[in-house]
Order: structure tokens, then C-alpha cells, then sequence
């Protein structure tokens, strides 16, 4: 008895698809060394609230010489405490973000912030995972139709320098979906928060809380795809 072979696809049976794997753009970064100083950086988008210069962002020119000539995104101060700045990465939407930016903001008591946001739909919903310079204070928030929820604090201990690494990692637990955000300052882990709404797609960009200006350098993007779910949750 002869089984006949099974059918397969064209696709399967043209090497060439094998051998030229469609593109997958996994790994996005900036260092604004090529953006225009003045302008907000090439292929970001402002967003803010309570404020008329809420949105208002743009590359300069580092002025720390020991760096050499480089440049930074600032986002300027504000005129009200509970300023909120928003720039967001356009063209950039994933689920399982990997995210590190550098971070300069200035050592004042108004309890101003920046960090990263994460799951940005509009300027009304999305994650924010800040720092405050002056405290060490981290918080990451839940923003759903502009109501904020605190999902957790911690305080880190900030070596004595001007900049600082924010990390933070969108992942899950044993491939289920069990949505936490992992938080790193200067390389050590800070916080672990869990949250059941947070599996969704969005964009990534930067966030500044409070009248202070705050500066940003070195915006790394990971999509993580390993961490994605095997299945869909069950019913029950």
C-alpha cells in the first residue's frame, strides 16, 4: 500500500522564502544625535494636559562638556504643579516592551518626576513608570480615561551623579497571562508590579510629572516577542 504524499504549499517548497525571512522590527533606538536642535526628534509626538506648553518638546544640545558634543530631548518646565508631558514613539506599538532610557532631572523639592510610559494609547490611557531626582521615589501609575491609579512605590537608592538608567520590562509569568512590570534604576531591580489590565498594545514614549524640566538621552526599545503567551486565557 502506497500513502500518497500530503499537499504542500508553494511557500514551503520555495527555498527562497526560507532563505530571505520576512523583516521583523523587534529593536527600535534613539540617541537624537541627528535630530534637529530646537524641534521635537524626528518621528515622536507630543502629548500633555492641564497646560498650553504640556506638549511642547525639543532636541538641544547637551551642555555637560564631559560628555562631548551631544545631544538630549528636553521637555521644558511647566506652569503648574500637576503638569503632565507625554512624547510618544509614533511608529513604535508592541505589548511586551523592553524599555531603557537615561534620565537628568534637577535635585528640587516640588517632587517633580520622569520616566517612561508604556501601553500609550492616547494622552488619557496609558502606564507610567516615574522617578523622583530629589527622593529616589518610584511609582508606577495605571492612567484608564485620565483617572490615575498608584499600582505601586518604592524608594531606590541613587548614586551621587547626574544621570541615571530607567529600565523597565513588560513580562509575564510561565507564558500565562499575568501581566507585571519589572523596574530597574541603575541596573537593580526596584519593583515587580502585577496588574490584570495590562496586557494590551501601545505605544512607548517619555513622561515628565510637575513644573520641572526634565532632560532624556539614549531610548531603547525591545519587543519582546519570547514572552509572549503560548494560548489564550481560559474561559473560567
Amino acid at each position: 500500500i502506497v500513502l500518497p504524499s500530503p499537499p504542500r504549499s508553494p511557500d514551503v517548497l520555495d527555498v527562497s522564502v526560507h532563505a530571505n525571512p520576512p523583516k521583523q522590527d523587534i529593536l527600535w533606538r534613539w540617541d537624537f544625535n541627528h535630530d534637529q536642535p530646537g524641534i521635537p526628534p524626528a518621528g515622536f509626538v507630543g502629548m500633555g494636559r492641564n497646560d498650553d506648553n504640556a506638549a511642547v518638546w525639543e532636541v538641544q544640545v547637551d551642555q555637560d562638556t564631559s560628555r562631548g558634543v551631544q545631544r538630549l530631548v528636553r521637555s521644558p518646565a511647566c506652569s503648574l504643579q500637576d503638569c503632565v508631558r507625554l512624547l510618544v514613539a509614533d511608529q513604535v506599538s508592541t505589548t511586551y516592551p523592553d524599555v531603557t532610557v537615561q534620565v537628568r532631572g534637577p535635585r528640587l523639592a516640588d517632587q517633580s518626576e520622569l520616566g517612561i510610559a508604556i501601553a500609550v494609547t492616547d494622552r488619557d490611557n496609558y502606564y507610567a513608570i516615574t522617578l523622583q531626582p530629589g527622593t529616589g521615589l518610584v511609582t508606577t501609575r495605571r492612567v484608564t480615561d485620565g483617572t490615575v491609579t498608584v499600582l505601586g512605590q518604592v524608594t531606590a537608592k541613587l548614586a551621587p551623579k547626574a544621570w541615571h538608567t530607567m529600565r523597565v520590562q513588560r513580562i509575564n509569568f510561565l507564558h500565562l497571562d499575568k501581566g507585571r512590570l519589572a523596574v530597574y534604576i541603575d541596573g537593580a531591580q526596584v519593583a515587580a508590579v502585577e496588574d490584570a489590565v495590562l496586557p494590551q498594545e501601545g505605544q512607548v514614549g517619555l513622561i515628565a510629572l510637575g513644573p520641572s524640566a526634565a532632560q532624556f538621552d539614549g531610548l531603547h526599545v525591545l519587543d519582546l516577542v519570547s514572552n509572549r503567551t503560548f494560548s489564550q486565557p481560559a474561559a473560567y
